[in-house]
Protein backbone atom coordinates (compact mmCIF):
# COMPACT_ATOMS: atom_id res chain seq x y z
CA UNK A 1 0.00 0.00 0.00
CA UNK A 2 1.26 3.54 -0.57
CA UNK A 3 0.72 6.79 0.57
CA UNK A 4 -0.40 9.32 -0.78
CA UNK A 5 2.41 12.91 -0.63
CA UNK A 6 -0.39 15.05 -1.70
CA UNK A 7 -0.86 17.65 0.41
CA UNK A 8 -3.42 17.32 3.63
CA UNK A 9 -6.08 19.85 3.49
CA UNK A 10 -5.83 22.70 6.63
CA UNK A 11 -8.79 22.73 9.04
CA UNK A 12 -10.28 26.22 9.77
CA UNK A 13 -8.82 26.48 13.30
CA UNK A 14 -5.27 26.04 11.81
CA UNK A 15 -6.10 29.20 9.69
CA UNK A 16 -6.81 31.23 12.87
CA UNK A 17 -9.79 32.07 11.68
CA UNK A 18 -12.72 32.97 14.66
CA UNK A 19 -15.61 30.92 14.58
CA UNK A 20 -19.33 31.53 13.10
CA UNK A 21 -21.00 34.12 15.45
CA UNK A 22 -23.99 32.37 14.32
CA UNK A 23 -22.25 29.25 15.61
CA UNK A 24 -21.24 30.12 18.96
CA UNK A 25 -25.38 31.34 19.54
CA UNK A 26 -26.64 28.16 18.70
CA UNK A 27 -23.85 26.71 20.92
CA UNK A 28 -24.59 28.55 24.03
CA UNK A 29 -28.52 28.08 22.94
CA UNK A 30 -28.08 23.99 23.61
CA UNK A 31 -25.87 24.93 26.31
CA UNK A 32 -28.59 26.81 28.14
CA UNK A 33 -31.08 24.23 27.20
CA UNK A 34 -29.18 21.35 29.36
CA UNK A 35 -28.10 23.86 32.20
CA UNK A 36 -31.63 24.30 32.80
CA UNK A 37 -32.46 21.00 32.34
CA UNK A 38 -30.15 19.89 35.14
CA UNK A 39 -30.63 23.23 37.38
CA UNK A 40 -34.65 21.90 37.06
CA UNK A 41 -33.71 18.17 38.31
CA UNK A 42 -31.57 19.62 41.25
CA UNK A 43 -33.92 22.08 42.65
CA UNK A 44 -36.89 19.11 42.68
CA UNK A 45 -34.35 16.54 44.32
CA UNK A 46 -32.73 19.29 47.18
CA UNK A 47 -36.91 19.94 48.03
CA UNK A 48 -37.42 16.68 48.48
CA UNK A 49 -37.24 16.69 52.63
CA UNK A 50 -38.68 20.46 52.36
CA UNK A 51 -41.93 18.98 50.37
CA UNK A 52 -42.12 16.48 52.93
CA UNK A 53 -41.90 18.41 56.26
CA UNK A 54 -44.12 21.12 54.81
CA UNK A 55 -46.86 18.47 53.41
CA UNK A 56 -46.59 16.41 56.57
CA UNK A 57 -45.97 13.77 54.20
CA UNK A 58 -44.33 10.84 54.28
CA UNK A 59 -40.44 11.01 52.55
CA UNK A 60 -41.46 7.87 50.04
CA UNK A 61 -45.08 9.78 49.04
CA UNK A 62 -42.79 13.23 48.21
CA UNK A 63 -40.04 10.77 46.26
CA UNK A 64 -43.37 9.12 44.09
CA UNK A 65 -44.24 12.77 43.59
CA UNK A 66 -41.04 13.85 42.55
CA UNK A 67 -40.67 10.59 40.32
CA UNK A 68 -44.03 11.57 38.60
CA UNK A 69 -42.83 15.34 38.30
CA UNK A 70 -39.80 13.94 36.10
CA UNK A 71 -41.62 11.33 33.96
CA UNK A 72 -44.10 14.03 33.10
CA UNK A 73 -41.23 16.23 32.12
CA UNK A 74 -39.68 13.37 30.23
CA UNK A 75 -43.09 13.21 28.15
CA UNK A 76 -43.68 16.50 27.62
CA UNK A 77 -40.27 15.67 24.35
CA UNK A 78 -42.92 14.74 22.21
CA UNK A 79 -45.07 17.83 22.89
CA UNK A 80 -41.90 20.01 22.20
CA UNK A 81 -41.30 18.46 18.59
CA UNK A 82 -44.87 19.17 17.69
CA UNK A 83 -44.82 22.57 19.12
CA UNK A 84 -41.47 22.90 17.05
CA UNK A 85 -43.47 21.96 13.91
CA UNK A 86 -46.69 24.33 14.21
CA UNK A 87 -44.54 27.68 15.76
CA UNK A 88 -41.57 27.23 14.80
CA UNK A 89 -38.04 26.38 17.29
CA UNK A 90 -37.33 29.78 17.82
CA UNK A 91 -40.75 30.95 19.41
CA UNK A 92 -41.06 27.32 21.52
CA UNK A 93 -37.32 28.07 23.00
CA UNK A 94 -37.98 31.14 23.99
CA UNK A 95 -41.63 30.26 25.51
CA UNK A 96 -40.02 27.57 27.21
CA UNK A 97 -37.26 29.26 28.77
CA UNK A 98 -39.35 32.21 29.96
CA UNK A 99 -42.29 29.93 31.21
CA UNK A 100 -38.83 27.36 33.30
CA UNK A 101 -36.81 30.85 34.93
CA UNK A 102 -40.06 33.22 35.38
CA UNK A 103 -41.99 32.00 38.11
CA UNK A 104 -38.93 30.83 40.48
CA UNK A 105 -37.89 34.81 39.25
CA UNK A 106 -40.75 36.52 40.75
CA UNK A 107 -40.97 34.65 43.56
CA UNK A 108 -37.41 35.15 44.49
CA UNK A 109 -38.10 38.99 43.99
CA UNK A 110 -41.00 39.02 46.56
CA UNK A 111 -39.77 36.73 48.68
CA UNK A 112 -42.29 33.72 48.62
CA UNK A 113 -41.94 30.08 47.39
CA UNK A 114 -43.29 29.78 43.96
CA UNK A 115 -46.55 28.06 43.62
Amino acid sequence: MTRSLAPRPIAPAETGDPLDPALLRIGAVLVLGAVLAQLDTTIVNVGVGSMADGLDASLTAIQWVSTGYLLAVALVAPLSGWLVDRFGGKRTWLLSVASSSGPPRCAGRHGRPAP
